[in-house]
């Protein structure tokens, strides 16, 4: 596999992932 293309996806999951913190944090201080 190419480096670049393994770099790629990694940067994307990672994106992914704060995303998914981000959004879980503002849904837990909208509950309580």
């Amino acid at each position: 596999m190419d480096e670049s293309v393994d770099q790629k996806i990694t940067s994307i999951t990672a994106g992914i992932t704060k995303t998914e913190i981000v959004e879980e944090k503002c849904t837990k201080k909208l509950i309580y």
